[in-house]
C-alpha cells in the first residue's frame, strides 16, 4: 500500500499583497492536524477557535479531531478555514495535488509561502493594516509601542524553516 500526500495552498483572504503558504500532509491526517499545520505555517500559536467549511459542512474543534482529510478532499477541492472568530481570519484553501509519498516528503511540512502572517490579536484586517502603516512610519504616534509589542516583526518576511519548526512543535504538543 502506497501512502498518499496531500498538498494544499492556503491563502489569507482579502489581503494584498498576498499572504500564502503551501503545505503537505499525509492522507491519514485529521482536520485537526491540518489546522495545526496551517497554524505553524502561518506563524500562529493555536490560541483561538477555528473551523473548516467544506461543501456547507462545518468541521470545528471537536469534529476536526475525528475527521480525516482523505475522506473529504481530492485534487481541486476548495474550502475555507476560519481562525480566531474575533479577528476573523478567513483563509481560502485549495488541494493542489494528491500524490504518492516519496522518501523526500515529510508528513506535515510547509514547502513555501510569502509574507509574514499577521500577529495574533492584532485586530483583524483593519488592525493589521494599521499595524503595518505604524511600523513603517517611525513618526507614527503608535510606532514605538507597536514595535515593542511586535519585536522584530517584518510583514514582508517569511521563513519556511521557522514555519516547519513551529509545525513540529504544535503537532508534538497536540
Amino acid at each position: 500500500m502506497t501512502l498518499k500526500i496531500y498538498e494544499f495552498e492556503v491563502e489569507l483572504a482579502d489581503l494584498e499583497p498576498r499572504i500564502w503558504r503551501k503545505v503537505i500532509l499525509e492522507e491519514s491526517a485529521t482536520f485537526e492536524m491540518l489546522h495545526l499545520t496551517i497554524q505553524g505555517a502561518m506563524g500562529w500559536l493555536n490560541y483561538h477557535l477555528y473551523a473548516f467549511e467544506i461543501d456547507g459542512k462545518i468541521y470545528d474543534d471537536e469534529k476536526s479531531r475525528r475527521s480525516g482529510v482523505s475522506k473529504h478532499l481530492k485534487t481541486g477541492t476548495e474550502f475555507t478555514y476560519r481562525y480566531d472568530m474575533g479577528d476573523d481570519w478567513l483563509h481560502k484553501v485549495v488541494v493542489t495535488d494528491v500524490r504518492d509519498h516519496t522518501r523526500f516528503d515529510t508528513y506535515q511540512k510547509c514547502l513555501g509561502g510569502a509574507r509574514a502572517c499577521p500577529p495574533e490579536d492584532c485586530g483583524g484586517i483593519p488592525g493589521f493594516e494599521q499595524l503595518c502603516l505604524a511600523l513603517k512610519d517611525e513618526t507614527h504616534e503608535d510606532h514605538a509601542s507597536l514595535r515593542q509589542w511586535t519585536g522584530a516583526y517584518d510583514p514582508d518576511v517569511f521563513s519556511a524553516s521557522q514555519a516547519n519548526a513551529l509545525i513540529s512543535a504544535l503537532l508534538a504538543l497536540s
